[in-house]
């Protein structure tokens, strides 16, 4: 982990569900689990839908693991152990591919500057927008942008 850039947003959430991950497997380990058994639960469907919609109005903006279990009213290890359960991913997932959402969203809807379009989902720089957009969808935005433009011509 020391390796790794934890410098943007993304990866900092993710280096904190990392840490929750560990200790979870740690604490997994030292206690007696039944074979066969499955995690039960997840969020109330209340708490989903306050994450959700805070996670879509903060897009642009830092989200940390912190922020989110405040939001839920519970600690930073259960709500990434609840939140896994419910959305099916671990939030800096989830947040990643909400971003890489968005910004498809954005580049079929106009003609937004590339620049103005990360800036919108959260991404620090252009670069870093271009290679998780084109890492995620398999093309870098100005090709998907006019290949979507192209299909609507």
């Amino acid at each position: 982990m020391l390796e790794q850039p934890w410098q943007d947003q993304d990866q900092l959430l993710r280096a904190n569900e990392i840490t929750h991950e560990a200790l979870s497997e740690l604490l997994r380990s030292q206690s007696a689990i039944k074979t066969g058994q499955r995690l039960r639960g997840g969020l109330a469907p209340l708490v989903r839908r306050r994450l959700h919609d805070y996670i879509e109005a903060h897009l642009a903006q830092n989200i940390t693991l912190g922020t989110l279990a405040q939001l839920a009213c519970m600690s930073e290890f259960h709500l990434a152990r609840m939140f896994r359960i419910s959305f099916g991913m671990p939030p800096s997932a989830w947040i990643a591919a909400r971003r890489v959402e968005r910004a498809r969203g954005l580049l079929r809807a106009g003609r937004l500057p590339l620049q103005q379009v990360a800036q919108a989902c959260g991404y620090a720089d252009l670069s870093h927008f271009s290679h998780r957009f084109s890492a995620a969808v398999g093309a870098p935005p100005g090709r998907y942008r006019q290949v979507v433009s192209d299909l609507k011509s």
